[in-house]
């Protein structure tokens, strides 16, 4: 039986097989392929500081990704309207045929690793998974603003990943 950290490795290691297919199809590196995939996700985390957030990458990986994608015509950028300085990022026209590659990727993996599962064990795993992630944040806690706070950035980060679950 895997430990904790060794299933880790693995999943991290498919993962990345995985999203190599998408970038080598589509001639991106994989900071973009990761960065676009999550921002075709369409959630209202869609700034460079979110996506530093989601992969802990460092802010100058994420800008170069960015102003790559941009270049190429894969995401546009929009100013918040009631922050002045923060920007949004939005996959544009040209990123859909890579995002739709990029679901059925996902959709591969994800079938691949819950073979031989009912559709009852799959919901207890990802509930797990959530409980596991608010364990971790918990030691984080200290008043109600920060246990909100990492209520949200596990929900956050079970998002980027599972998205739509299935």
């Amino acid at each position: 039986m895997y430990t904790y950290w060794e299933a880790l490795c693995v999943f991290e290691d498919v993962y990345d097989k995985y999203r190599k297919r998408c970038a080598e199809k589509y001639h991106l590196t994989p900071v973009e392929t990761n960065l676009l995939l999550l921002l075709g996700h369409g959630d209202p985390h869609n700034t460079s500081a979110d996506l530093c957030r989601m992969t802990r990458l460092a802010k100058s990986r994420i800008s170069v990704a960015i102003n790559s994608l941009f270049d190429k015509g894969l995401i546009e950028k929009k100013d918040d309207p009631f922050h002045g300085k923060k920007i949004h990022l939005y996959p544009t026209e040209a990123a859909q045929e890579i995002l739709a590659y990029g679901r059925e990727i996902k959709k591969e993996m994800t079938e691949t690793m819950f073979t031989g599962f009912t559709e009852e064990e799959r919901t207890q795993f990802l509930s797990m998974i959530d409980r596991v992630i608010a364990n971790l944040d918990t030691p984080l806690q200290k008043n109600s603003r920060e246990k909100e706070q990492a209520q949200k950035r596990a929900a956050e980060r079970a998002e980027a990943w599972w998205g739509n679950r299935f």
